[in-house]
């Protein structure tokens, strides 16, 4: 008997060129006759989230979700409820359905969403967040500021910085909810936002609070009258605190607090309270990551192998923050080096979950360690865009010229603008060195240096054409 394979799935199997989603095929006897009376193949697609392919009981868990249309406040409940569930997917799904309901109660559920520890999670809500009318944003704010819900109004404070957005009043209007709110939405206010323009009145008010977890959050961007002991001992006297919430921020104070106060000096005063939060079984996961990147901040080499036993950590609430805090030294370092990094990372490169794969992959290219590039290369064939542009990144930050040629294809094939984009520039710092720009300015960057004429060196930028010229002569 004669089978009939349709020429779509012909070109969408392995091997074809092409980039397609696991299918499953049934070949039985046909829904509806084929042409002349010949048996047909037909698919049947198989849900994906972030985490891969879908047993057939998360199946049922997703189709549950993305029933709920958000229209009502019992189905923004239910929704919400869904972001308390461990399963990544199940967080994803309740955040996009959130994100097209028009309940305030809905936008609240995007505001919790928004400090989720999973970066998809999160990077979703803010997006969705930013969507919003500016003119929306600000009401929120309030709003959510008034609920009985601590959890949403933390939220709401600790993302003024896109709330408030280019708003006049933006800093009468955080000095006012200093005035009536408590410890925890002041503290929300001011942690790990030194770079975000804190009025200069509120830091005042914050460095003279009686309250030991203020006077700790703010401590990385005090008043700069304030003596270095006295910033240590504000961040010292919430590490000591027995309670959880104050131990974690004072860990990521310790953290943020390194360059305002020399790292020996914050090594000599914190270094011991630091290593106890790291040991502590029964201190909280982000405490524990948060003081170990103190450590490291500071210069500890074994530092970098703590964290990467808690990047091979099985459980989500370590390993995603492990490598959040590679991510962030990354940024400030050029290269990661630890003996025990790569195998970590090697592991979390193949990773089932989308987002763990984007940020093994960034910290993987700060890692410039041969023995990652060959999966670097088959990352810029992931599924996922985001883990895909991250691969471009970090294959030009790691300098293996050896993937080049896997770059190049990139720019001829990817169908994605900001991975061609980062492609480009890194095959520019591989080939040409030019240095690599910052990730937010790369569009930015290849525009401006293409209309150039004071380059001072050979540019292709995004003609493709040039680089695959230039690579055949090379070959």
């Amino acid at each position: 008997m004669r089978w009939v394979l349709p020429v779509f799935l012909l070109m969408s199997a392995p091997g074809c060129g092409l980039r397609s989603e696991p299918i499953r095929a049934v070949v039985s006897a046909p829904r509806t006759p084929g042409e002349g009376g010949r048996p047909v193949l037909w698919v049947t697609p198989r849900q994906r989230t972030a985490q891969g392919e879908l047993t057939p009981d998360e199946e049922a868990v997703h189709k549950t979700i993305v029933a709920e249309a958000g229209a009502t406040p019992e189905s923004v409940r239910a929704l919400r409820e869904w972001l308390d569930d461990d399963r990544i997917f199940a967080q994803r799904a309740a955040v996009e359905r959130l994100a097209l309901s028009p309940l305030p109660d809905a936008r609240h559920g995007l505001l919790v969403a928004s400090r989720a520890t999973h970066p998809l999670v999160a990077a979703r809500a803010r997006e969705a967040l930013l969507a919003l009318p500016p003119a929306d944003r600000a009401p929120l704010f309030r709003r959510a500021l008034e609920q009985a819900d601590q959890e949403v109004a933390t939220a709401a404070a600790a993302l003024w910085p896109l709330l408030l957005r280019g708003l006049p009043s933006r800093d009468a209007e955080l000095t006012e909810v200093w005035d009536r709110f408590g410890a925890s939405i002041q503290v929300a206010l001011l942690q790990d936002h030194c770079a975000d323009g804190l009025p200069s009145a509120l830091i005042a008010k914050a460095w003279v609070s009686d309250d030991v977890v203020v006077k700790a959050a703010v401590a990385p961007c005090a008043d700069p009258a304030a003596t270095d002991d006295a910033l240590l001992d504000a961040v010292k006297a919430a590490l000591s605190a027995r309670e959880s919430a104050a131990q974690e921020v004072g860990a990521l104070a310790a953290a943020l607090l390194v360059g305002r106060v020399a790292p020996k000096r914050v090594d000599t005063a914190l270094g011991a309270e630091l290593e106890a939060r790291v040991t502590d079984a029964e201190a909280s996961p982000a405490t524990r990551v948060s003081a170990t990147l103190a450590l490291a901040e500071v210069g500890r080499s074994d530092a970098l192998g703590t964290l990467a036993v808690f990047v091979a950590d099985r459980r989500p609430a370590m390993h995603v923050r492990g490598l959040q805090a590679l991510e962030r030294l990354a940024r400030r370092v050029p290269t990661l080096a630890h003996p025990t990094l790569a195998a970590s990372i090697l592991m979390r490169l193949d990773d089932a979950d989308s987002g763990v794969r984007q940020l093994a992959v960034t910290v993987a290219g700060a890692l410039a360690d041969a023995r990652l590039v060959g999966t670097l290369v088959r990352r810029l064939s992931d599924g996922a865009v985001e883990v895909r542009r991250a691969a471009a990144l970090a294959l030009g930050r790691s300098g293996a010229k050896s993937a080049v040629g896997a770059l190049v294809e990139i720019g001829l094939s990817e169908d994605d603008s900001a991975t061609r984009d980062a492609s480009a520039a890194s095959l520019e710092h591989l080939v040409h060195g030019h240095p690599l720009p910052p990730t937010a300015a790369i569009t930015d960057w290849l525009e401006r240096t293409a209309k150039s004429d004071e380059v001072g060196q050979e540019f292709f930028g995004r003609d493709v054409t040039r680089w695959r010229r230039w690579y055949q002569a090379e070959r």
